[in-house]
């Protein structure tokens, strides 16, 4: 089968897996099955494509946080930290499946340093990319609320903004290292 069509015939089964388990789902919870689904689905279409793994972990960090923030704003204020233990959480959450089904540590993984799907400096390069992520975010937020602070709203969905110039800067930065 020539590649083209694998990569058609591979999207088309993920889309029909999608909606199939979309069609099925019973309930929904704060980091649910199909989430984890879908980012597998996402690290699986991204590495067809030859995306590195860091790169792909930068953008589902920065996804989990937020939701995790989102999910913490909804949630009564109960302890310091709340935001941070939900962030946690909310990664190891998506995680744990992806070891568990091989995504994550596999035995593919398990190359040397700077080796295509394996790990950096020891770390497997998903989860770095997911810790940069997180991290990129959080201090995508602080700057935008310092300058809302010093400056005010400089712009409509200013912080939306930043954490996207920031995603993509970081994107572009590990792309042109790795």
């Amino acid at each position: 089968m020539p590649l083209k069509q694998f990569h058609v015939y591979s999207f088309m089964m993920w889309f029909i897996g999608l909606v199939a388990v979309t069609l099925t789902l019973i309930s929904a919870r704060a980091h649910c099955p199909l989430c984890t689904a879908a980012a597998g689905a996402g690290v699986a279409i991204t590495r067809m494509y030859g995306v590195d793994d860091t790169i792909v972990g930068l953008w589902l960090g920065a996804a989990l946080v937020s939701t995790a923030l989102w999910l913490n704003k909804s949630l009564k204020n109960y302890f310091r930290g709340q935001g941070f233990v939900a962030s946690i959480l909310m990664i190891l959450s998506l995680v744990i499946p992806l070891y568990a089904t091989g995504f994550m540590g596999g035995d593919q993984h398990k190359t040397y340093f700077m080796m295509p799907g394996g790990s950096m400096f020891g770390i497997d390069k998903l989860l770095l990319g997911i810790i940069f992520g997180g991290l990129i975010l959080e201090g995508a937020i602080f700057a935008s609320k310092k300058v809302k602070e010093i400056k005010g709203l400089l712009f409509p969905y200013q912080t939306i903004v930043f954490i996207v110039v920031s995603l993509t800067l970081a994107s572009l930065v590990g792309w042109m290292i790795i």
